[in-house]
């Protein structure tokens, strides 16, 4: 065989080896990913919801939606201000999906920088967000922008932490509580979480400049489509909180930039944060609400939605 042949054979036999690895990558995830389900669920509505929800996994844990009539929850765990933009813009200019009130997360921490640098599911994502106009304004740099293309080309590099992720969405997080933890217990977790995971042991990384612009945009391109935007803040351990004011200073959590955002937008905000401070029953963690909570919340919720909306 001329060396030329081998050459070609290598190819043919690279690209059919391509082909079967990204079939069978999406028929993995199409089957699996809770974030596509999720998606496809939405797509397949007839009509736009009266009530979306969007953000991380703060509302994806706190929320039952279908106990609210009319609302749909289009949120997933790690999913920042930047991916959340996006992936709406899809669905208001793309899909024609157009709910009456969009519910804008403002959680005290919903902004840190490490919520960008979040790069799961970018076989996902990369379908909604635009990466050039990511490098083109700066927001990213050759690198990351690179990533994106290489992801985008072969996908199946993502199939380790699709399926890692995947089984830990389905674990039975829902019935554990924080109140079954130590005191040391419950002060390690949440400072290891908060300095290490969230903040990269830097205070400032609290307030991330891009995410709070893709915060704005967001507001903006829900007012361009005539939709109402409701901020709102979920709820939240005494030990998340007081472990981010000890870390990151009282100034900081006492002014944060989101609200200033959304007064400026004269838009409400729907505070919970601080509603279950001390019922560890509720979470499994410092900040995320197990089922006993959700149930909670989700009625306290409604009902905030029925006294708000009867009459409008």
């Amino acid at each position: 065989m001329t060396y030329r042949r081998k050459i070609i054979l290598f190819l043919i036999t690279f690209l059919l080896l391509h082909a079967a690895m990204i079939m069978m990558f999406f028929t993995i995830t199409t089957k699996t990913s809770s974030l596509v389900e999720n998606q496809k669920n939405f797509e397949n509505l007839k009509e736009a919801p009266k009530f979306l929800f969007t953000g991380d996994s703060h509302p994806t844990r706190s929320i039952n939606e279908n106990e609210i009539t009319n609302s749909f929850k289009l949120s997933f765990f790690g999913e920042g201000p930047i991916l959340t933009y996006y992936r709406l813009k899809y669905v208001l200019e793309e899909l024609q999906l157009k709910p009456e009130y969009v519910f804008l997360q403002a959680d005290i921490s919903r902004f840190s920088a490490n919520y960008f640098r979040y790069a799961e599911n970018q076989f996902f994502y990369n379908n909604y967000v635009n990466y050039s106009e990511l490098l083109e304004e700066e927001v990213i740099n050759n690198e990351r922008y690179l990533k994106s293309v290489a992801y985008q080309l072969f996908p199946y590099i993502e199939i380790k932490s699709v399926i890692k992720k995947n089984n830990k969405v389905k674990t039975k997080r829902g019935l554990q509580k924080f109140s079954n933890f130590s005191e040391i217990q419950k002060l390690v977790n949440t400072e290891l979480f908060i300095k290490h995971k969230l903040l990269s042991n830097n205070p400032e990384n609290l307030y991330y400049e891009d995410a709070l612009i893709y915060f704005k945009k967001t507001i903006e391109l829900c007012q361009s489509h005539q939709i109402k935007v409701i901020g709102i803040k979920y709820p939240v351990t005494d030990y998340y909180l007081n472990t981010l004011n000890l870390f990151c200073g009282e100034e900081m959590l006492n002014n944060p930039p989101q609200d200033k955002i959304l007064l400026e937008y004269n838009i409400p905000i729907w505070d919970f944060e601080k509603q279950y401070l001390v019922k560890h029953d509720y979470f499994f963690d410092s900040h995320h609400m197990n089922e006993y909570g959700k149930h909670a919340f989700t009625a306290a919720l409604k009902n905030k939605i029925i006294n708000e909306f009867s009459e409008k």
